[in-house]
């Protein structure tokens, strides 16, 4: 729903604070320990050194690609790879 990216790393919260994953997020956060966490209000925080706009907006776009992947991987997905 809303994305914001800075030179720390970025902000994503999920619309109506779901996501289609979640136990695929939860061991991504817990395989990334202090470097992505998530808020109370469910918006995640993802921890980044990126120091120039350019390096921002290619982290964003990696980690956005990343959390499709695990949104996608969820129970009833098709395989990856499959179209």
């Amino acid at each position: 729903e809303k994305v914001e990216a800075g030179k720390r790393g970025c902000l994503i919260s999920f619309r109506k604070a779901s996501f289609a994953n979640p136990e695929g997020l939860i061991a991504a956060i817990a395989a990334s320990p202090g470097a992505m966490r998530l808020r109370p209000d469910h918006t995640l925080v993802i921890r980044r050194d990126w120091p120039s706009p350019a390096d921002q907006v290619k982290g964003l776009a990696r980690e956005l690609d990343a959390l499709a992947l695990i949104a996608g991987a969820g129970p009833g997905a098709p395989p990856q790879g499959a179209a």
